[in-house]
């Protein structure tokens, strides 16, 4: 007599592949972007699956050759579709290339990113000279950015950024010293400020108009090497404080 009750018939049990593509983006977006790349020999499904990720995360230093880096970075851009980016990182040398670079961030502005983060190395050659894109201070979408480059900002006439919210600026140059109180008047919704090593010919003085303003950073350890010709402490004013 067989002692063992019996067994009743299971279901299936699901796998990931079953999940809706929106719950297995999320997933994805947890993982670094290399290894969610490597998901795409799991199945037909996956292998599309991947490139449609909400956060993109590029570092060259995370690459054996800078070649590898840059076959990876325009891969990922290529099959992506027009869905939104979250979230948009890219760490990485400026030489000659730069054309790409540029047009890697042009990607994220267009795909509606929320939160940019650049932080570029630029060769100090007389042939490279690399400007973020203009498209960056006219974004609707941006609520995070972060810039450090050791290279001059443009901010255009047409610059606005109505959601921006948290803004960190490191190691940026300045065409002169208006254009910082004039990029902050141009975000209305500034509510976190991060100055690290700016630099500015003359600069003398930081005039902050930010009524929604809750924190701001300023450290100057690099440029000048006299913290006296910039006086930034001493001549910082901050009108509508809210700190």
């Amino acid at each position: 007599m067989d002692r063992n009750p019996p067994v009743r018939e299971a279901g299936r049990v699901g796998s990931l592949c079953d999940l809706p593509d929106g719950l297995l983006h999320h997933i994805l977006s947890f993982l670094p972007l290399k290894d969610v790349g490597r998901t795409g020999v799991l199945s037909k499904k996956w292998r599309n699956l991947w490139a449609f990720v909400p956060n993109l995360a590029f570092d060259e230093l995370e690459f054996p050759h800078r070649k590898c880096f840059f076959q990876f970075v325009e891969r990922c851009l290529m099959f992506r579709d027009m869905s939104a980016v979250n979230s948009f990182s890219l760490s990485c040398f400026v030489r000659q290339d730069a054309p790409s670079i540029y047009t890697w961030i042009c990607f994220a502005i267009k795909h509606s990113v929320q939160k940019l983060h650049l932080c570029l190395y630029v060769r100090t050659q007389p042939d490279i000279r690399f400007l973020i894109p203009s498209q960056v201070f006219r974004s609707e979408t941006l609520t995070e950015l972060h810039l450090e480059i050791e290279s001059a900002i443009v901010i255009p006439s047409t610059a606005l950024l109505p959601k921006l919210k948290i803004l960190s600026l490191v190691r940026v140059s300045f065409e002169d010293d208006q254009s910082i109180g004039k990029l902050l008047l141009l975000v209305p919704c500034l509510e976190d400020l991060t100055l690290q090593d700016i630099f500015c010919w003359h600069l003398k003085e930081i005039n902050i108009s930010a009524p929604k303003l809750a924190r701001l950073y300023v450290v100057q350890k690099v440029f000048p090497a006299n913290i006296d010709d910039i006086r930034i402490f001493h001549s910082l004013r901050v009108f509508e404080p809210h700190l």
